[in-house]
Protein backbone atom coordinates (compact mmCIF):
# COMPACT_ATOMS: atom_id res chain seq x y z
CA UNK A 1 0.00 0.00 0.00
CA UNK A 2 2.64 2.36 -0.94
CA UNK A 3 2.85 4.57 -3.89
CA UNK A 4 4.52 8.06 -4.85
CA UNK A 5 2.29 11.31 -5.09
CA UNK A 6 1.90 11.36 -9.28
CA UNK A 7 0.54 7.69 -8.82
CA UNK A 8 -1.57 8.43 -5.77
CA UNK A 9 -2.93 11.35 -8.12
CA UNK A 10 -3.62 8.80 -10.95
CA UNK A 11 -5.86 7.04 -9.29
CA UNK A 12 -7.87 9.19 -7.72
CA UNK A 13 -8.86 11.17 -10.98
CA UNK A 14 -9.46 7.33 -12.47
CA UNK A 15 -11.33 6.56 -9.56
CA UNK A 16 -13.91 9.17 -8.96
CA UNK A 17 -16.24 9.82 -11.41
CA UNK A 18 -16.61 13.53 -10.55
CA UNK A 19 -13.93 15.65 -12.19
CA UNK A 20 -11.08 15.94 -9.76
CA UNK A 21 -7.92 18.58 -9.56
CA UNK A 22 -5.23 16.67 -7.01
CA UNK A 23 -1.66 18.32 -6.42
CA UNK A 24 0.90 17.42 -4.15
CA UNK A 25 4.23 19.18 -3.88
CA UNK A 26 6.99 18.24 -1.09
CA UNK A 27 7.57 21.26 1.16
CA UNK A 28 10.03 19.94 3.62
CA UNK A 29 10.58 21.90 6.55
CA UNK A 30 8.78 25.19 5.46
CA UNK A 31 7.20 27.18 8.40
CA UNK A 32 3.69 26.82 8.54
CA UNK A 33 3.12 30.52 7.08
CA UNK A 34 5.27 29.63 3.96
CA UNK A 35 3.08 26.46 3.02
CA UNK A 36 -0.11 28.36 3.69
CA UNK A 37 1.44 30.74 0.71
CA UNK A 38 2.87 27.86 -1.37
CA UNK A 39 -0.37 26.67 -1.74
CA UNK A 40 -2.27 29.36 -2.41
CA UNK A 41 0.02 30.63 -4.88
CA UNK A 42 -0.73 27.45 -6.87
CA UNK A 43 -4.30 27.62 -6.24
CA UNK A 44 -4.61 31.20 -7.58
CA UNK A 45 -2.08 29.85 -10.52
CA UNK A 46 -3.38 26.62 -11.63
CA UNK A 47 -7.47 27.21 -10.67
CA UNK A 48 -7.86 30.65 -10.41
CA UNK A 49 -9.36 30.45 -7.32
CA UNK A 50 -7.92 33.25 -4.10
CA UNK A 51 -8.81 32.31 -0.95
CA UNK A 52 -7.38 32.83 2.70
CA UNK A 53 -6.94 29.84 4.43
CA UNK A 54 -8.74 29.12 6.97
CA UNK A 55 -11.92 30.38 4.87
CA UNK A 56 -15.15 27.78 4.27
CA UNK A 57 -13.91 26.62 0.48
CA UNK A 58 -16.99 25.96 -0.49
CA UNK A 59 -17.20 27.51 -4.06
CA UNK A 60 -19.60 28.75 -6.13
CA UNK A 61 -19.25 25.69 -8.05
CA UNK A 62 -18.02 22.57 -6.13
CA UNK A 63 -15.43 22.53 -3.23
CA UNK A 64 -11.32 22.79 -2.21
CA UNK A 65 -9.58 20.76 0.60
CA UNK A 66 -6.09 21.87 1.74
CA UNK A 67 -4.04 20.01 3.59
CA UNK A 68 -0.34 20.32 5.23
CA UNK A 69 2.15 18.69 7.17
CA UNK A 70 6.00 19.24 7.67
CA UNK A 71 6.73 16.55 4.50
CA UNK A 72 4.23 18.11 2.37
CA UNK A 73 0.86 20.66 0.98
CA UNK A 74 -1.49 19.70 -1.21
CA UNK A 75 -5.11 20.26 -2.47
CA UNK A 76 -8.12 18.69 -4.00
CA UNK A 77 -10.46 20.50 -6.37
CA UNK A 78 -13.69 19.28 -7.55
CA UNK A 79 -16.95 20.08 -8.91
CA UNK A 80 -19.05 18.23 -6.80
CA UNK A 81 -21.05 19.69 -3.72
CA UNK A 82 -17.89 18.18 -1.58
CA UNK A 83 -13.95 17.07 -1.25
CA UNK A 84 -11.91 15.94 1.46
CA UNK A 85 -8.15 15.67 1.06
CA UNK A 86 -6.09 14.82 4.12
CA UNK A 87 -2.01 14.48 4.12
CA UNK A 88 0.03 13.87 7.38
CA UNK A 89 3.59 12.66 8.00
CA UNK A 90 3.17 9.14 9.65
CA UNK A 91 5.50 9.83 12.44
CA UNK A 92 3.07 12.14 14.34
CA UNK A 93 0.40 9.67 14.14
CA UNK A 94 0.88 7.49 17.11
CA UNK A 95 -1.11 4.87 18.70
CA UNK A 96 -2.37 6.96 21.38
CA UNK A 97 -4.00 9.45 18.63
CA UNK A 98 -5.84 5.89 17.09
CA UNK A 99 -6.98 4.57 19.85
CA UNK A 100 -8.63 8.15 20.68
CA UNK A 101 -10.50 8.83 17.64
CA UNK A 102 -11.12 4.60 16.76
CA UNK A 103 -12.95 2.04 17.79
CA UNK A 104 -11.37 -1.33 17.49
CA UNK A 105 -13.74 -2.72 14.67
CA UNK A 106 -12.19 0.28 12.96
CA UNK A 107 -8.40 -0.40 14.10
CA UNK A 108 -8.76 -4.01 12.89
CA UNK A 109 -9.36 -3.13 9.22
CA UNK A 110 -5.74 -1.91 8.85
CA UNK A 111 -2.59 -2.90 8.18
CA UNK A 112 -1.54 0.66 8.21
CA UNK A 113 -2.83 2.33 11.34
CA UNK A 114 -1.87 5.89 10.47
CA UNK A 115 -4.25 5.78 7.63
CA UNK A 116 -7.01 6.09 10.17
CA UNK A 117 -6.37 9.13 11.03
CA UNK A 118 -5.63 10.51 7.21
CA UNK A 119 -9.22 9.15 6.29
CA UNK A 120 -11.15 10.67 9.37
CA UNK A 121 -9.57 13.90 8.89
CA UNK A 122 -10.46 13.92 4.86
CA UNK A 123 -14.19 13.16 5.60
CA UNK A 124 -14.32 15.45 8.38
CA UNK A 125 -13.25 18.17 5.74
CA UNK A 126 -15.86 16.57 2.99
CA UNK A 127 -18.96 17.07 5.84
CA UNK A 128 -17.75 20.56 6.45
CA UNK A 129 -20.40 21.91 3.92
CA UNK A 130 -23.57 19.16 5.25
CA UNK A 131 -23.46 17.86 8.25
CA UNK A 132 -20.30 18.14 10.16
CA UNK A 133 -19.83 16.21 13.49
CA UNK A 134 -18.24 17.60 16.42
CA UNK A 135 -15.34 15.55 16.11
CA UNK A 136 -13.75 12.93 13.98
CA UNK A 137 -14.35 9.71 16.26
CA UNK A 138 -17.67 10.48 15.53
CA UNK A 139 -17.13 9.25 11.87
CA UNK A 140 -17.13 5.41 11.31
CA UNK A 141 -15.18 3.73 9.01
CA UNK A 142 -17.29 1.08 8.08
CA UNK A 143 -15.64 -0.72 5.25
CA UNK A 144 -12.18 -1.21 3.85
CA UNK A 145 -10.48 -3.21 0.78
CA UNK A 146 -6.93 -3.47 0.10
CA UNK A 147 -5.65 -2.84 -3.48
CA UNK A 148 -2.19 -2.82 -4.38
CA UNK A 149 -0.33 0.43 -3.59
CA UNK A 150 -3.64 1.44 -1.92
CA UNK A 151 -6.97 0.95 0.26
CA UNK A 152 -10.79 1.91 -0.96
CA UNK A 153 -12.44 3.05 2.49
CA UNK A 154 -16.51 3.28 3.21
CA UNK A 155 -16.99 5.82 6.30
CA UNK A 156 -20.30 6.48 7.78
CA UNK A 157 -21.67 9.51 10.04
CA UNK A 158 -25.49 9.82 10.59
CA UNK A 159 -26.59 7.53 7.99
CA UNK A 160 -24.62 9.51 5.21
CA UNK A 161 -22.21 7.31 3.54
CA UNK A 162 -19.03 8.26 1.61
CA UNK A 163 -16.30 6.39 0.22
CA UNK A 164 -12.72 7.22 -0.84
CA UNK A 165 -8.99 6.20 -1.38
CA UNK A 166 -6.17 6.15 0.95
CA UNK A 167 -2.52 5.21 0.83
CA UNK A 168 0.85 5.61 2.50
CA UNK A 169 3.39 7.59 0.54
CA UNK A 170 7.18 6.63 1.19
CA UNK A 171 10.11 8.75 0.19
CA UNK A 172 13.75 9.04 1.70
CA UNK A 173 13.09 11.86 4.03
CA UNK A 174 9.61 10.73 5.51
CA UNK A 175 6.39 8.75 5.04
CA UNK A 176 3.17 10.54 4.60
CA UNK A 177 -0.48 8.89 5.02
CA UNK A 178 -3.14 10.66 2.54
CA UNK A 179 -6.86 10.28 1.80
CA UNK A 180 -9.08 11.79 -0.38
CA UNK A 181 -12.96 11.64 -1.04
CA UNK A 182 -15.92 13.33 -3.10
Amino acid sequence: MIMDSKEFSILSKSFFSKPLDLEIYKTLNLKQSEQQSFVRKHLKKNLGIDIKLGEMLKLAEGSVSISHCNAAVGYAHSTNDFVGFDIEETKRITPKLIARIAKHSEIDLFVFEHLIWSIKEASFKALMCANQPQTISEINIVHAIAHEGYLEFEVEYKNQKLSGIAAKLQSPETDVALAMLI
